[in-house]
């Protein structure tokens, strides 16, 4: 397993560069590397290992029974509770600092240093929808769930002739609108978020607050259902 070593010493170049600049690059710089990289080679550098059924064994924590599973561009483990993208593996196989693994990322898959604008006023709203996306994809989660549902309803009474039979146009709309959220890139998911933020502010809280809830009683029960599996033995193989 790798050691994180000590600091990074850093490059001329990072210690002077303007901090506007860096602000500006760091996003845009995150995000294609999130899509050009592969989480699994990333994974393999920082001592994870492949396991059976599709799961790693952990690369943290003594892991006789892989405990990790890969998912949107993550490497969880579910003892730990600990969640890694490819960044994150970085500085755990070299010990770097976040910047400096976001320019090892960023010059092993191409990405030049200067391909954003280093507008202060667009740094500052890119940093601004930064902060919202995590609630934003709170809201596209249960929104898509209740869009699943309203459907489902809808073409029911299709066929059920005690059900009210959906309006005209009325199931095609809904269908539009669930697509459109699910594949929403992170920018249009953070405006369309805002667009129904700030015209139903209280409903929007309490679907953001519903979802968060969720996931962390998500998070708790499967991090217990994988330490249960820790503690049984296992057979060795034939």
């Amino acid at each position: 397993m790798p050691q994180k070593k000590g600091p990074a010493g850093g490059r001329p170049e990072l210690q002077k560069a303007n901090p506007v600049v860096i602000f500006a690059w760091v996003p845009a710089a995150r995000e294609a590397i999130r899509s050009a990289a592969r989480i699994e080679t990333h994974a393999e550098r920082a001592g994870f290992r492949r396991g059976r059924g599709g799961r790693w064994h952990c690369g943290v924590h003594a892991d006789k029974n892989p405990s990790c599973s890969i998912r949107g561009g993550l490497i969880r483990c579910w003892v730990c509770n600990q969640a890694w993208n490819v960044i994150d593996l970085e500085m755990l196989a070299t010990g770097a600092s976040f910047l400096e693994s976001l320019r090892t990322l960023a010059a092993e898959y191409g990405l030049p240093a200067g391909a954003v604008s280093t507008d202060p006023a667009e740094a500052q709203r890119a940093a601004l929808a930064r902060l919202e996306l995590p609630a934003a994809k709170r809201f596209q989660r249960v929104l898509i769930n209740l869009t699943d549902e309203l459907l489902d309803t809808l073409k029911a009474g299709l066929f059920d002739p005690l059900l009210p039979a959906p309006e005209e146009g009325e199931i095609r709309s809904l269908e539009v609108l669930r697509q459109t959220i699910m594949d929403a890139a992170d920018s249009a998911l953070v405006h369309e978020y805002r667009i129904w933020r700030d015209r139903w502010p209280a409903t929007v809280a309490a679907l953001v607050q519903v979802a968060k809830c969720r996931e962390k009683a998500e998070q708790r029960a499967l991090a217990e259902f994988m330490a249960r599996l820790e503690r049984i033995p296992q057979k060795a193989d034939a």
